[in-house]
């Protein structure tokens, strides 16, 4: 301790040389500097407070600590030693913010320590670190409407970085460094995620686009070599998932040494070069990223772009080319008057929608929901079509994933070129497939844009999505408060998702006799780093997501007003018709496709019903005379928890299962190219059916699925497993997530037999009962024969196999 001014608060910091000398050279008080290991020491701390009598005690936290667990830990625990205990904060979220290195703690804010260990409130702060605050200054700042004329071209360092909002000329830097690279002769290479953001780009700013092997300036005839040498001069545009030899790109780094690299939305190119578990680029994960290392690496300049770009955005890209970023942000708000009106309750978004539409009001609306949803884009249009009789036909569209590849001519038309499409519309709904980096610079057409998300884009996609519009339009938002994590039971600190991912890719090599595998050391690399803090920064803005939304868009200039309220009578009514329109709609698609003919192998154009139907007979072993529309629209449903109860009774069929699906991503058959987070996240089903299997033996509960008899809160059975849940630390991962407290009994029992499709239902007992409510196990997946179904698996397993996980990863949108 170095005693200073008694009339001064006493700060204590972690540390004991120069650390607390600093502070009170500084400050003149009174400083304690504690080891890393003497946090909990009740009879030193108790001496030093009675030194210290009447004097506030302020502690002073290291920058980075907020982000790990053991030091936080040590923190809370002192902090239960010292009454009254403030802690003081600067916004020091990452490391080089300590006390000793800045002066801004000086002017922090003082939190009293039982709010500042709140867990919402903390984990909060965290998620608001993730998401909107950098370890450094930019070396260039400016508030400018547009990023001035060659203020990004003329940059001369390897990495240049630039932070700008949409609308404020990210696009024409672009033009000027490609005009610079060419007076250099050197090529450029513009990448983005989707095949149409790459030709949008690729137009827009004079790179020639290519898909299926040629660019779009050269004839489809032309020799493969001329083109490999044409793209050589002049670049390309395309997405990430074409950066392999495997691909009609034939990519091969060394093709390109000294080329300019333009990374426009890095973010979200990353995001999905590390998450995406559904197309291409989840085929060839490490293939596409070694490649784009290698890419960087020799790249004469890389320019990275976006209006949301985070830390861990940064610290990938540094980490792979071994350079700092130079890094430039304009702060100017380019929403500034723009309205956000945020609903707190979906209803009242809904019927605002088609109240809007019957008063002849033109609207955007963008959604993240998908299929037989309400909110599905499909489903929007459909039912205001019904429900609007003023809209015509020809006034409504939709555009979705699926109809990006099959659609009306409109659909694609819509798809290639929004602007041209959306000025004759009163009504477009728009899927993720055309949300996330498609420029729409259509204005004073629409007179209120819609932003839906139930959790399936990223807090950055929703901001960066409502921003699409580039005039002042109002904007109307729903998003809940709360969604599901992405995944590792919802754990927030990335540590732990790191030593568990690594400790499940061990665990599969061992099991799978895979030598390559085993003993791998991943700790240090910055790919693995970077994958388990973006599941931990999605894992925390699942627990904020609607308040880290908000936030984005505040930042954004957007002017917030909030409706919380329950929704009125009239628009329940809305609500519910417009439910009740979908549900028609979805019934009458089920049955179209229940119905439709069994495509035969003379069929030279086979209908999407007629695919539908076949996949799910082959998938399911139905009779086709049988199939009914609740086989159609429970297909998901029924492939889960019916995959489950097959996994759990085939211990040797879920390794199979596991081994299959990572091999289906293991490039030429090398187990050791696959991404460790496919492993963990690719062997998680196995993981769980073991879980429960073990856990079900240890509370000697091994009948659960098939019990036939009632039973409530105070069975023996049901109590057996509970105690083994709360015993296990292993369950918040398979049944709950790190947030579960497993307080209900009967809901324990629940959540296990949902993994398998089971559900209960229950009536209140008789008085010699004690009144005591009781339950009983229902199968909603009666109508597929679970029996036959799970024989039809036993003698074809590969039909199973085969079949993707519904467990594997988030969603993603072509």
């Amino acid at each position: 301790m170095l005693k200073g001014d008694p009339t001064k608060p006493v700060f204590v910091i972690e540390g004991i040389g120069a650390k607390p000398w600093w502070v009170h050279l500084q400050t003149g008080a009174t400083v304690i500097g504690i080891a890393g290991g003497c946090w909990n020491s009740p009879f030193q701390i108790e001496q030093l407070l009675q030194v210290t009598q009447g004097q506030q005690w302020i502690l002073l936290p290291d920058g980075d600590s907020i982000y790990n667990q053991h030091v936080l830990n040590s923190y809370l625990a002192f902090s239960r030693l010292v009454p009254d205990l403030q802690i003081r904060w600067w916004n020091q979220f990452y490391k080089g913010q300590d006390a000793d290195e800045t002066t801004a703690w000086q002017d922090g804010t003082d939190i009293p320590s039982t709010e500042f260990f709140d867990p919402d409130r903390l984990s909060l702060l965290q998620a608001r670190g993730w998401m909107f605050f950098l370890d450094r200054q930019p070396d260039i700042s400016i508030n400018a409407r547009f990023l001035p004329s060659g203020l990004v071209a003329n940059c001369t360092q390897r990495l240049v970085g630039v932070i700008a909002g949409l609308g404020t000329g990210k696009t024409e830097s672009q033009k000027e460094v490609v005009a610079h690279a060419k007076l250099a002769d050197r090529p450029v290479i513009a990448l983005s995620t989707l095949r149409r953001l790459s030709q949008q780009q690729g137009n827009r700013i004079g790179v020639p686009y290519f898909e299926e092997g040629r660019t779009d300036d050269l004839g489809s005839d032309v020799d493969r070599s001329f083109g490999l040498a044409y793209r050589r001069k002049v670049g390309f545009a395309c997405c990430t998932a074409s950066l392999r030899k495997s691909s009609a790109l034939q990519f091969d780094p060394d093709d390109f040494k000294g080329a300019v690299v333009i990374l426009d939305e890095w973010d979200t190119i990353l995001s999905d070069l590390i998450t995406n578990q559904t197309t291409d680029i989840a085929k060839h994960r490490v293939e596409v990223e070694t490649a784009l290392v290698a890419l960087l690496q020799n790249a004469h300049q890389v320019f990275v772009l976006s209006g949301t770009l985070k830390q861990v955005d940064i610290d990938w890209i540094e980490g792979r080319m071994g350079e700092r970023m130079h890094l430039i942000q304009n702060t100017f708000k380019p929403a500034a008057n723009r309205r956000l009106t945020s609903c707190t309750r979906e209803a009242l978004l809904r019927s605002h929608l088609y109240t809007n539409l019957n008063s002849g009001s033109s609207v955007l609306v963008h959604t993240s929901d998908q299929k037989d949803s309400p909110w599905a884009a499909g489903k929007v249009a459909g039912s205001a079509l019904a429900m609007c009789p003023a809209l015509g036909k020809e006034q409504v569209e939709f555009l979705d994933g699926e109809s990006t590849r099959s659609g009306s001519d409109r659909q694609k038309r819509l798809a290639r070129d929004p602007n041209a499409v959306l000025p004759t519309l009163k009504l477009a709904a728009l899927s993720p497939a055309v949300n996330t980096g498609v420029d729409i610079t259509v204005r004073d057409h629409f007179d209120a844009v819609y932003v839906f998300s139930r959790g399936h884009l990223s807090v950055s996609d929703v901001i960066q999505v409502g921003g699409r519009l580039r005039d002042d339009t109002r904007r109307l938002l729903f998003v809940p408060s709360k969604v599901p994590a992405a995944g590792f039971g919802g754990e927030t600190f990335w540590r732990r998702i790191r030593d568990n991912v690594q400790q499940h890719v061990r665990q599969f090599a061992n099991e799978a006799a895979v030598s390559a595998l085993v003993g791998t050391v991943l700790a240090d690399d910055p790919g693995f780093i970077y994958a388990a803090k973006l599941y931990a920064l999605r894992n925390q803005q699942a627990l904020h997501y609607r308040q880290l939304i908000t936030e984005g868009f505040e930042r954004q200039g957007y002017t917030l007003e909030t409706i919380d309220r329950e929704p009125t009578p009239l628009e329940k009514q809305t609500t519910q018709k417009q439910k009740e329109h979908v549900t028609r709609l979805n019934d009458n698609e089920a049955i179209a496709i229940a119905s439709a003919p069994m495509p035969s192998d003379d069929d030279a154009d086979i209908s999407p019903a007629s695919r539908q139907k076949a996949e799910t007979v082959r998938i399911f072993g139905v009779d086709p005379d049988d199939l009914t529309a609740f086989h159609i629209q429970n297909h998901d449903k029924a492939l889960r928890g019916l995959r489950n109860r097959f996994l759990y009774a085939n211990p040797t069929a879920a390794a199979m299962h596991s081994l299959q699906r990572i091999e289906a991503r293991a490039p030429g058959g090398d187990l050791s190219k696959v991404h460790p987070f496919d492993i963990s996240i690719l062997t998680a089903a196995k993981r769980r059916m073991d879980w429960i299997r073990d856990l079900l033996v240890r509370a000697n509960a091994t009948d659960l699925l098939t019990y036939a008899d009632s039973f409530s809160h105070r069975d023996p059975m049901v109590q057996r497993i509970h105690r083994a849940v709360l015993e296990d630390p292993a369950a918040k991962e398979f049944i709950g997530s790190q947030h579960t407290s497993f307080k209900d009994a009967i809901g324990v029992v629940q959540s296990i037999l949902s993994v398998f499709g089971l559900g209960t239902q229950s009536k209140l007992g008789s008085r010699s009962e004690g009144r005591v409510r009781q339950y009983r196990i229902t199968d909603a997946l009666q109508p597929y024969n679970p029996r036959q179904v799970l024989a039809h698996w036993q003698q074809n397993p590969e039909v199973l196999l085969q079949e993707p996980s519904a467990d594997a990863g988030g969603a993603d949108y072509p």
